[in-house]
């Protein structure tokens, strides 16, 4: 994926790519203002202001413009200033930047708090987070859902094939997919 296809955060004076498309939740239940084209249809940009995440421009393809290609859309689609809070996300905003990373914690929309690490430092803290997850009831409850789901599949598997032994709920291929997508499941920062 090009980083041009990308949303952007403005952070600090730097742009940063983003992985998340924060606009899906709001053009979910509005689905009348989604501009439409291939694909999603539209970049977005962000930036952070009062400690609040605020959506500064909306583009969509526009062929007209020979310079970007793009043109607004914002004030069509989010006419009201006081409504470009991006309130509807909580959650882990990770972003490449320079030689590292920064992870932005978000809460309805309020900025919780910014770390700069290095991909050791990342991973060492997705450890941690992995870690302390494990205490919460968020976890307790996606482990439950999983174990759920798994039943039902062999439960299926075994009326097809009745031949078939019980194979248990594996916890520790579970815990291998959770750490691999920590930062989705936790929305919050918890590791020190």
């Amino acid at each position: 994926m090009n980083p041009n296809d990308l949303d952007v955060l403005f952070l600090d004076g730097a742009r940063l790519p983003m992985q998340d498309a924060l606009l899906e939740p709001f053009f979910r239940k509005h689905a009348s203002l989604r501009p439409a084209g291939a694909g999603r249809g539209y970049w977005a940009t962000y930036f952070i202001e009062d400690d609040e995440l605020l959506v500064k421009d909306i583009e969509v393809a526009d062929a007209r413009n020979l310079r970007t290609g793009r043109r607004s859309v914002i004030n069509e689609i989010i006419p009201e200033a006081e409504d470009r809070v991006v309130r509807w996300h909580s959650g882990l905003l990770l972003m490449p930047h320079e030689k590292g990373f920064v992870l932005v914690e978000i809460r309805r929309g309020r900025l919780r708090g910014i770390r700069r690490m290095d991909a050791a430092q990342l991973q060492a803290f997705r450890n941690d987070q992995f870690e302390y997850f494990c205490l919460t009831d968020d976890y307790e409850a996606l482990r439950a859902e999983a174990q759920k789901a798994f039943e039902l599949r062999e439960q299926e598997a075994r009326r097809k094939d009745a031949g078939r032994g019980y194979r248990a709920f594996d916890e520790a291929a579970f815990n291998k997919e959770v750490l691999a997508a920590i930062l989705v499941h936790s929305k919050e920062i918890l590791a020190d």
